[in-house]
């Protein structure tokens, strides 16, 4: 574990449930790597099916968008509001996780994830918001990098979390 002692430095922390290092700022503006590294770390915990690494990725605002999610494809109520609280059963929160995976990877689809691209976009009005462009690299001749995707990540005062994964189909929606 690395650590740096300026402000605004990383600190490098272990995830639970994963082997590669977070680094983490001091800071919520999204300077540096930090939103672009969970956005990595985060899809690698979906290809993987690390389904507690996804949900510890995910942003309360996040968290909230799947379980919604969830309860309007048949999910009783009560069972959200557990999840939510985390007071589910070990039985509820996995088979749910699982789903959640399942969901994600059914996003990326189609994508050679081993050789994506992210790129912070330009920083938002709001330094505790960001968002993260996924895209799949071509030839220089065919235009170079091709988004699949993006990340909205936000700062919930502890580290960048992830909000909202928009694959491409649904940006030309």
């Amino acid at each position: 574990m690395t650590t740096h002692d300026g402000p605004g430095d990383p600190l490098e922390v272990e995830v639970p449930g994963m082997d590669v290092p977070v680094t983490e700022s001091s800071g919520t503006e999204a300077s540096g790597m930090e939103p672009v590294e969970t956005t990595r770390m985060f899809v690698d915990a979906v290809v993987w099916g690390d389904h507690e690494a996804v949900w510890e990725l995910l942003g309360a605002e996040g968290r909230d968008t799947v379980l919604k999610v969830a309860v309007s494809h048949g999910m009783d109520e009560a069972e959200s509001d557990r999840l939510r609280e985390g007071s589910a059963s070990a039985a509820e929160r996995s088979r749910f996780l699982v789903e959640l995976v399942y969901g994600l990877r059914n996003d990326l689809r189609g994508n050679d994830v081993d050789t994506l691209e992210y790129e912070l976009e330009s920083p938002s009005a709001d330094p505790s918001h960001a968002r993260v462009v996924l895209s799949a690299q071509m030839p220089s001749e065919l235009g170079g990098g091709l988004p699949v995707g993006s990340a909205e990540l936000s700062h919930d005062g502890e580290r960048w979390r992830v909000d909202r994964l928009v694959p491409r189909r649904a940006l030309l929606a």
